[in-house]
């Protein structure tokens, strides 16, 4: 995706009709308008810009990562053979490191989110404070 504005805070409900059922982001979320790129294949690392303006409202925190390099094509980033009638769609190269980056990222997050559950029947929290007074 990419960012069309500067973040700022709604002032008011916000209802996104890109998405089927439409999704509310509520009053006082910190928010970006972003259009999203489209995917050229499911395994490849190929993206171009929308054929019409696709866009978003994103909330900002759940954004896993910003300000990533796409690589446009050039004489070191040849856009592959089957592709060339996209070049008037502004094709550019997500590098595999920096998806696989974007993955850990969000692996992360949801591990950050875990929460762990004691089912020893034996654990009491002030059983286990120090007893040295």
């Amino acid at each position: 995706m990419q960012w069309i504005g500067n973040p700022f805070t709604l002032q008011e409900q916000y209802e996104c009709n890109a998405f089927n059922p439409p999704l509310l982001i509520p009053t006082g979320e910190l928010v970006c308008e972003a259009k999203f790129w489209t995917p050229m294949s499911k395994t490849a690392h190929w993206y171009h810009e929308p054929d019409k303006d696709l866009l978003v409202m994103v909330k900002v925190k759940q954004v896993v990562m910003a300000d990533i390099d796409m690589i446009p094509v050039n004489a070191n980033n040849v856009l592959p053979r089957q592709w060339t009638g996209y070049i008037e769609k502004n094709p550019h190269y997500l590098c595999p490191n920096v998806h696989l980056t974007i993955l850990d990222k969000i692996a992360g997050r949801e591990n950050y989110n875990y929460t762990e559950t004691v089912e020893d029947e034996n654990y009491n929290p002030v059983d286990s404070e120090s007893d040295d007074e």
